[in-house]
């Protein structure tokens, strides 16, 4: 597929484009087309025209900036000098990122042009994106439905040509499930791989929780990802580059342990599967090979474990015992226990991934569906009482995260679309590999591409 970025960092490199000339280019695109899908929050064009003049400078000079010709944003939740970082909270809204988050100054300083921040839902707790600070985000394509979340400002961003790259994070799916929605490529890495720091509203504690949430990016192509990543790596981080064969040897499931899933999502994957089949071996996970429930169940002890860690006891008595929320526990024993959990996942994959080159299956139950109000709220957490797959009454967060959730044991995943529904509407599916295979699964999906057009 063509990379209008790669292209651009030709031209940059070979003194046919001006980097200033690059960045009045999106601001002219970004006037036109962000008032309609409100994806892009926090712009300063004056700066970034500033900044692109110096960078412009500096090449002429002879400065070497392997990423001069890039125009990325910048998810709200991560540390932007100069630029407002809220979180989507309204207690935020008026904070101003006093520096960089690591990954933010990596960038900068390989000659990236930070266009801005995009939009998310508070706290990253939704996969709509609308919040109290900026508003409701629309699809790229059809306004009338979520771009996804959390990182949805950074999926309707990249779709419509604002930014090559938009810089997000994700734990729950949150830069698998708007890439999805929004028909582009969406990567998360291994665990560590890239610093997590920088963060409004609270950075993760301890090693397990810093490994499941981990820094990615959105892009329009996987080339696009290939040639950044080098740039974003923490230094000593493990590769194995390791060769593949043909025919993959390619592990799947529709329904991920039960979940439902629409017929438009079951239709275009076993039609993509039937193209697969002609090329590669393909066999459906057995029960065994993968326990779906446990590792969903262990996510969620993990992740209020640590909520209820970061509370004060009054407030985790009130939850526990008077608003009777059920996942939130701060006993020790039992966030140990749930470690053992996570580790007896991470064991089932790895074991996995000795047999086949990967694992592949939905994102989500359902494609990119209409803006959905929450029924109530729980301080920033809204609460969906209902919601339908196919006329069928589920559970919110079963249907949009059920997918997603599994692979909390930091594996490298790849969401790549696959094809439209008949009403046109994208749908992706998840690619995964083993730890640090990386290079193996940019190698995996660029095969998995050639049945996917």
């Amino acid at each position: 597929m063509y990379s209008e970025m790669l292209n651009h960092i030709s031209e940059v490199r070979a003194g046919r484009l001006s980097l200033e000339t690059l960045a009045r280019q999106r601001l002219d695109l970004l006037a036109e087309k962000n008032p309609q899908v409100n994806a892009v929050v926090e712009c300063h064009p004056d700066e970034l025209i500033s900044q692109a003049k110096e960078m412009d400078r500096q090449l002429a000079a002879g400065k070497s900036l392997g990423l001069a010709g890039i125009v990325m944003t910048i998810k709200d939740n991560l540390n932007v000098k100069g630029m407002k970082s809220t979180a989507g909270l309204h207690k935020l809204k008026d904070n101003l990122a006093g520096s960089d988050s690591g990954i933010v100054s990596k960038l900068r300083q390989a000659g990236v042009l930070i266009l801005g921040k995009t939009n998310m839902p508070p706290a990253a707790m939704d996969v709509q994106t609308d919040n109290p600070v900026y508003g409701r985000t629309n699809h790229p394509c059809f306004p009338e439905r979520t771009c996804g979340g959390s990182s949805g400002g950074g999926a309707s961003a990249v779709s419509l040509g604002f930014s090559d790259m938009d810089i997000g994070n994700d734990m729950m799916g949150s830069i698998r499930i708007p890439a999805s929605f929004c028909g582009i490529f969406g990567f998360v890495p291994t665990g560590g791989a890239i610093c997590v720091d920088g963060f409004t509203g609270g950075e993760p504690m301890g090693s397990t929780m810093t490994h499941m949430l981990r820094i990615g990016m959105q892009t329009r192509t996987l080339e696009d990802i290939q040639h950044v990543l080098p740039f974003m790596l923490e230094k000593n981080t493990p590769a194995r580059d390791e060769t593949i064969g043909q025919p993959l040897k390619i592990a799947w499931s529709d329904d991920c342990g039960g979940l439902p899933l629409s017929k438009a999502i079951r239709q275009k994957f076993a039609a993509y599967r039937q193209r697969l089949v002609t090329e590669h071996e393909l066999n459906q996970l057995q029960e065994h090979d993968y326990d779906f429930d446990l590792a969903r169940m262990c996510f969620i002890k993990l992740l209020y474990g640590a909520l209820a860690a970061n509370l004060p006891p009054p407030v985790v008595f009130v939850e526990k015992h008077i608003l009777k929320n059920r996942f939130l526990n701060n006993r020790l024993k039992d966030y140990l226990q749930a470690e053992n959990e996570r580790a007896t996942c991470v064991r089932q994959l790895e074991s996995l991934f000795d047999q086949y080159d990967c694992l592949i299956v939905p994102v989500t139950a359902t494609p990119a569906f209409l803006h959905q109000k929450p029924d109530k709220m729980h301080g920033i957490q809204p609460i969906y009482t209902s919601f339908t797959v196919d006329g069928k009454e589920t559970n919110y967060a079963t249907a949009n995260l059920g997918y997603t959730t599994p692979f909390y044991t930091a594996h490298p995943v790849v969401s790549m679309p696959i094809g439209k529904t008949e009403e046109g509407l994208p749908v992706g599916v998840q690619v995964i590999c083993g730890y640090h295979q990386e290079h193996k699964l940019f190698a995996v999906v660029r095969l998995l591409q050639e049945q996917a057009r």
